[in-house]
Formats: structure tokens, sequence, C-alpha cells
């Protein structure tokens, strides 16, 4: 059920807690041509794929978001995970840790899957995110 005025953003459910709701990543449209919302853990999730994919100087109002090396750099998985571990203690306040990343490059040219160990804010469970990542040719 909406709240206030047709087109508004709708109630979280019970179920995304603390973690709250936000715009699905990458963006979709539901069938009413509102924009797709994640709730909870999915949210998490798609937000540090959004800091994972997203070049610095992309979103003009947020000029140092983003760890994905640029088109014509060369990659260096040690310099994308720092600057993705910064962003995500600037931008991501759900996630209390991060204790560990794994970058590996993969069998195709400019391929790499990082797997992210993380903690949320109020848990004492770990969390794996394992994303494949296209950075461009090598």
């Amino acid at each position: 059920m909406a709240v206030g005025t047709t087109g508004a953003i709708q109630t979280p459910p019970s179920t995304s807690g603390f973690l709250g709701q936000g715009v699905k990543y990458p963006l979709t449209l539901t069938t009413t041509g509102r924009l797709d919302l994640s709730n909870g853990q999915t949210s998490v999730e798609e937000a540090l794929q959004a800091i994972l994919e997203t070049a610095p100087g992309e979103r003009p109002m947020l000029p140092g978001f983003g760890a994905k090396v640029g088109e014509f750099e060369p990659i260096d998985l040690q310099r994308m995970i720092a600057k993705f571990k910064k962003d995500v203690a600037d931008y991501e306040p759900r996630v209390d840790s991060i204790e560990k990343i794994d970058a590996q490059y993969g069998p195709g040219a400019g391929e790499v899957s990082v797997s992210i160990y993380y903690i949320l804010v109020g848990e004492a469970n770990e969390r794996i995110l394992t994303y494949p990542l296209f950075l461009g040719a090598a």
C-alpha cells in the first residue's frame, strides 16, 4: 500500500528491519512504472555492488564515490580494494566492518572475481558477497 499521494514510496516491509529499503540496483521499473525497491540484506548487497561498479567521477553529486577502475587505466586490484574499503566506510553505514576482500583475475582478459567478507551493524555473523566484474581489456 502506498503512503501519501499516488506514486509515493511504499511502506517498507517488516522483514527489512533496521537495514531499511532502497532503490534496486541496477535501476528497474515495476509493472506500474515505479522504481523497483529492494529491502533488507538485498539492499546492502546492491549498495556494495553499486560501489564496485561505479567509477569515480561518474556521479556528479558524489564525485569521489565508486571504486571501479577507469576504462583506460591499468587494472590495479590493490588500489581498487583500498578505494572500495574507503567508500564503504564513507557511504554505507549499515556495514560495520569489512573482514577480508579476495580479488582474483578471471579466465578472460579484464575479468575479476571479487569476494567481500563483511559484517553488518548489530550482527556477529560474517556475510560473503562474491561478484564478477569486467574491467576492460587488460
